[in-house]
């Protein structure tokens, strides 16, 4: 779980600083990335059980 945890940290600070960056704060894809970084977690860890 600690990496998942850091994973979604880390897009959600990368998210910050761009959005400093461009001055553009749009959700519109980080949604989508945590969403796929617990499916790709939870499938990685399902396919380490096997």
């Amino acid at each position: 779980m600690h990496p998942l945890l850091q994973g979604i940290l880390g897009a959600v600070g990368a998210w910050l600083v761009f959005g400093l960056i461009f001055k553009d704060f749009g959700t519109d894809s980080l949604f989508p990335l945590i969403i796929g970084l617990i499916i790709g977690f939870n499938a990685g860890k399902r396919y380490e059980r096997d």
